[in-house]
């Protein structure tokens, strides 16, 4: 096959990897090689290598120029190629490297920032490498490769002056305009630890097998979601490269003259079918009330919610904050952890009518995220005035830190959005979410719980319109009637006269 000639089968052999695998990376190199200008077949030039980068070009240069200095020469061979491959991919590493000890993404990272001292790969030396000094700009530059390696049909996902690659940096550095490499190195492993995973897919995605690639979901962009975001996610958690798309099941806007109704709200958290977030943007005035600041935060839930008093999650559930930067406040493993509450609103008629457990747990009608089961909530959104939401910096629950700059603790949201995650088959029966606490969907017992729950809300709701099926589809009641009526006044109008 193109480029290696009568030493393929030695030449397969050597790197170790499978035919299959070895067929699709020569295949490839045999593409880069008809782009070269020349009598030679036996390697590449950047042209070539160049065709299948369209969505990393710069990133392309620094792989190209890594794989020459790697092998000696002035161009790319066969087994050059196939080595370095598998040193971003371990598909075998059967070949002899001094390199295959360090992990992928701290590989990745050294080949991005173009550190001089991975392109000596007899010499090298980590400790030498860990005096070098990062700045925030490069880093920006690592992430935006980062966010495009995840661009599955060749575009470019993250420009030059998209904010993205900012928010993460802005947590990583903090104040800081420089961070030495091994600091920048323990950062990146513990805030974004699926890096490895992403430039693997990457590069194998490309060279090895196709089916490997990064793939994001299928998502219609909101003000508050986009695929930039998700794919800052997908550095950070797994959920979000184990599902086909993400859809907007609830949508909040002040500017729009829509009347806040907790309920609705709520029942939209309830009849999400997975993992799913809701998103919220808090505004802050200046002194003088004439800058307004727009921050961003949300919270993740892993499996399906459930009303009060129950609470809803699992040790999967986390906080995070997008802007003015990326950070996630994961679940800190205590034993009394709490993770979410939702308290419908209940009025006295319905109070009367429905079943334990329904009429236990707290009175005070919110959205309650951490804590310490039935108060101290991490963020608590209010259900009968928004404006009365508010958030800490430490809970019992989730990892402890700033969501929000400037000590901001009383909130002002304008908009909120609610969004379920759609998995694939295979990932709903992946042995991830059999083998840990994550959870998707609820076992027999659960179910029962959760449907009892609706049932009963749904009941009352039919009993007050002189309905006795509950067997209606409940997103009936979504859009033109909340599980529950807001007020008293809304009950009264129901009664009749």
């Amino acid at each position: 096959m193109g480029g290696c000639g009568s030493r393929e089968k030695e030449l397969r052999e050597k790197v170790g990897f499978s035919q299959s695998d070895y067929d699709y990376a020569l295949k490839k190199f045999s593409k880069m090689t008809k782009q070269k200008p020349g009598k030679t077949e036996e390697y590449f030039s950047f042209e070539g290598f160049k065709q299948y980068f369209t969505e990393n070009p710069v990133l392309a240069q620094k792989l190209y120029i890594f794989m020459r200095n790697y092998g000696g020469q002035n161009y790319v061979d066969c087994h050059t190629f196939l080595t370095v491959v598998d040193l971003f991919t371990r598909v075998s590493m059967k070949l002899q490297s001094q390199l295959k000890n360090l992990d992928i993404y701290t590989l990745f990272t050294l080949v991005s920032l173009s550190s001089p001292d991975i392109m000596q790969r007899d010499s090298f030396n980590l400790n030498n490498v860990y005096k070098i000094s990062v700045s925030y700009s490069n880093a920006v530059k690592l992430f935006k490769e980062l966010i495009n390696m995840q661009s599955d049909k060749g575009d470019i996902l993250c420009h030059d002056d998209d904010q993205a690659p900012i928010l993460i940096i802005n947590n990583i550095f903090e104040n800081h305009s420089l961070l030495n490499y091994k600091a920048f190195n323990d950062k990146i492993k513990s805030e974004t630890p699926l890096i490895s995973k992403v430039v693997k897919n990457y590069i194998a995605g490309k060279f090895v097998n196709k089916t490997l690639r990064n793939q994001l979901p299928i998502l219609k962009p909101s003000e508050l979601m986009n695929k930039q975001l998700v794919a800052l996610l997908n550095l950070s958690v797994p959920w979000f490269s184990k599902c086909i798309a993400i859809n907007r099941i609830y949508n909040y806007d002040i500017d729009s003259g829509q009347q806040y109704n907790f309920n609705i709200l709520g029942n939209s958290l309830l009849q999400a079918k997975g993992p799913n977030m809701i998103l919220f943007r808090h505004c802050q005035k200046d002194k003088d009330g004439d800058k307004q600041d727009k921050y961003v935060f949300g919270y993740f839930s892993p499996s399906q919610w459930r009303v009060s008093p129950d609470i809803s999650g699992n040790k999967g559930s986390f906080i995070f904050s997008i802007h003015p930067k990326f950070k996630i406040f994961s679940t800190n493993g205590q034993q009394q952890s709490k993770f979410a509450l939702l308290v419908p609103i209940i009025t006295k008629r319905q109070s009367q009518t429905l079943h334990s457990p329904l009429k236990q747990g707290p009175k005070q009608p919110g959205l309650g995220i951490g804590g310490s089961g039935y108060d101290h909530h991490r963020i608590w959104i209010d259900g009968k005035q928004l404006q009365a939401s508010r958030l800490v910096d430490e809970d019992k629950t989730f990892q402890s830190g700033s969501i929000l700059p400037d000590d901001i603790h009383l909130l002002n949201i304008d908009l909120i959005e609610i969004w379920d995650l759609q998995l694939s088959t295979v990932a709903q029966g992946t042995s991830y979410f059999k083998s840990t606490s994550h959870q998707v969907y609820f076992g027999q017992d659960e179910k029962t719980i959760n449907q009892n729950q609706l049932r009963d809300l749904i009941i009352t709701l039919n009993q007050q319109q002189g309905r006795n099926d509950y067997r209606r589809d409940t997103k009936e009641f979504q859009t033109s009637n909340p599980l529950l009526p807001i007020n008293e006044e809304e009950e009264e109008k129901q009664q009749p006269k």
